[in-house]
């Protein structure tokens, strides 16, 4: 049996060595006030205190609570018309305009920003929450995303989706030479999805993804050719919904739409 000198010459060293082991695991101590704490190398518990990055992030959403956005001018295509939805689930959301039709072929309305507005480079990231109406679901054309256009024609240069009768595609185009993706899916009427366009961060692909009201993915494509993303072709960014039609009806409401951009400095 060990002396209690041994004893406690042991209990010391492993005292010693489970300190040893948990000194990696301890925060550093020389931060300073608004820095953040971040990785350091491949080492286990290795950190350090860094300044944050520069701003190179923004944002720009609408919730659709009235026709009267600041990035987005609401307008009428052929004598269609906008109005607020008040039925419906707007707990889950808040803010609806459904855009209707005229008597009026390829009538309907659209909320853009200029149609110039944005220089593609890569990185961009649009949303969209939105669903066709059952009542014009047949004649319905609703296009979302980035597009020089302010009508059912397509842009002369694009990255967006584009929805048919409830069948979506992602379209790209150039100079008005266009590549389609695969159909993505087939939306029901009268229910909310989700789309998303994320533009690679070199330019050189646009992924459209369709999810369902909760968020689940449904299915994706991938476009890589036709994009203009080389920071010279310019477009605007929103939705644009018509019917090819002849009767005044409601085609596609919305919810949500956002732009986010990756490539931006908002520092100084």
């Amino acid at each position: 049996m060990n002396t209690l000198v041994e004893r406690v010459n042991l209990l010391t060293i492993a005292i010693r060595e489970k300190f040893n082991s948990i000194m990696p695991r301890l925060i550093p101590i020389d931060g300073i006030d608004g820095q953040l704490l971040a990785k350091n190398g491949s080492t286990p518990f290795a950190t350090e205190w860094r300044n944050p990055a520069a701003n190179t992030f923004v944002k720009i959403e609408n919730e659709f609570i009235s026709n009267n956005a600041s990035a987005w001018t609401f307008g009428a295509n052929s004598g269609g018309s906008a109005n607020s939805v008040s039925a419906g689930n707007l707990v889950a959301h808040p803010g609806m305009y459904m855009f209707r039709s005229s008597t009026t072929a390829n009538s309907g309305y659209r909320a853009l920003t200029a149609n110039t507005a944005f220089a593609l480079s890569g990185g961009e990231v649009s949303r969209f929450i939105f669903y066709v109406s059952p009542v014009a679901y047949a004649t319905s054309q609703v296009v979302l995303g980035y597009t020089n256009s302010i009508s059912s024609s397509a842009g002369n240069h694009e990255v967006a989706f584009v929805v048919t009768a409830g069948s979506v595609v992602g379209r790209c185009g150039i100079n008005n030479v266009y590549t389609s993706s695969p159909v993505i899916t087939t939306l029901t009427a009268g229910v909310y999805y989700k789309l998303k366009i994320v533009i690679a961060d070199n330019g050189a692909s646009a992924t459209f993804s369709v999810f369902d009201g909760a968020g689940a993915l449904i299915a994706a494509q991938t476009v890589s050719t036709n994009l203009p993303t080389d920071g010279v072709y310019r477009v605007g960014h929103g939705v644009i919904a018509t019917s090819s039609g002849v009767t005044a009806q409601d085609v596609a409401a919305f919810d949500y739409m956002s732009h986010e951009e990756t490539k931006v400095n908002r520092s100084f």
